[in-house]
């Protein structure tokens, strides 16, 4: 396997298929997204006026709010309860989405691999599959021991302090963080060699389930034994695109973080603007101008990352089908004159189905 030959062959799907580039927008929205928290300077006066004296500024505001509070309780509650529902919904369409777009990428780019132009309704129908559930299950199945596993290394790093603390002798309290330290040195390489084992295991796993319909099970089982036949090939390609990933976020703050500050500052400024001149209120300047803001700098950054997710997807699922199709080193030329019915053409990918694009009952 040529792992360059793969960067490069991932870049004609991810630069070229603008198809492509809206799952993963979504993916990026989805997948982690960005959240800023922005704070603002209120200047109150240090000396508060008599009844009369207010003047409609910001703390007369903040005053009247506060009391409505106090007097409507159960509104209060309502809105809390709808805010859990509002989360949970967005929590589980999030879920769906991600499935689904991580789904279409990989059968899209294997169309593309095959000659087969996509189109986006065309990419939401493979997306939107038994594909995508086995897709959901085997990230759960890769994740949930992940998790697990981490949250122990980390509760023996902070065991010996701890139980140091709790003693309140501070000669122990020195041996627990000594010994706290000198356990995080060797958990946190751990950590790291786990994340670094899972994250292209879970990929090939996908990429399994997927483009050869196999079972979340069965599709662990053979990405295992596909890694271990081939350690140093999966090995480097994760470092190069690690090395792509740094190279990204060298982008993302030269060049990708100021275009957001400045397209926030235009879209969310004007409004915020206008409020202010009008009513001379920082909160309704906030409250204009802050959620505009906001939702372009997400996605201004959604669509960068998505960017990268297109590509990292294209460069697995072409090492995907690399390793579990010897021999297809570079996509088959296309042929000069339309092909008679005796020319013969490796279609092993043209016929082969990639899976039933119908959910089953």
């Amino acid at each position: 396997m040529a792992p360059f030959g793969i960067l490069k062959r991932a870049s004609t799907p991810a630069w070229r298929c603008g198809a492509l580039w809206i799952f993963g927008f979504f993916l990026a929205l989805c997948g982690g997204g960005g959240g800023g928290g922005g704070g603002g300077n209120f200047n109150f006066n240090t000396g508060f006026g008599g009844p009369g004296e207010g003047d409609f500024g910001e703390f007369e505001e903040l005053g009247w709010i506060v009391q409505w509070i106090d007097q409507n309780p159960e509104v209060i509650v309502a809105s809390i309860g709808a805010f859990i529902c509002l989360i949970l919904l967005i929590t589980v369409a999030g879920i769906v989405v991600r499935a689904v777009t991580r789904t279409s990428l990989i059968a899209m780019v294997q169309q593309l691999e095959a000659g087969r132009p996509v189109t986006i309704a065309e990419g939401f129908q493979l997306g939107w599959s038994n594909a995508a559930w086995r897709v959901f299950l085997a990230g759960l199945a890769v994740g949930i021991p992940q998790f697990i596993l981490a949250l122990i290394l980390v509760l023996v790093i902070a065991l010996p302090i701890v139980l140091a603390i709790a003693s309140e002798e501070p000669a122990l309290m020195g041996m627990g963080t000594i010994l706290s330290i000198l356990t995080c040195m060797v958990v946190l390489p751990l950590l790291i060699i786990l994340s670094v084992i899972l994250g292209p295991f879970l990929e090939l796993t996908w990429r399994r389930t997927v483009l050869d319909q196999r079972g979340v099970l069965d599709s662990l089982k053979d990405t295992l034994q596909l890694m271990l036949n081939n350690k140093l090939n999966v090995f480097i390609v994760w470092l190069l695109l690690f090395a792509i990933g740094i190279g990204w976020a060298i982008v993302t703050l030269l060049v990708l973080l100021p275009v957001a500050l400045l397209a926030a500052l235009i879209v969310g400024g004007i409004p915020a603007g206008l409020v202010y001149l009008i009513s001379e209120s920082w909160i309704g300047a906030l409250i204009a101008g802050g959620p505009l803001a906001l939702l372009v700098m997400i996605v201004v950054f959604s669509f960068g990352s998505g960017l990268v997710l297109v590509y990292d997807s294209a460069v697995w699922t072409l090492t995907h089908l690399t390793l579990t199709r010897p021999g297809r080193e570079a996509p088959p030329p296309p042929p000069a004159v339309p092909p008679a019915e005796d020319d013969e053409i490796d279609d092993t990918l043209l016929h082969r189905p990639v899976f039933d694009p119908q959910p089953s009952s």
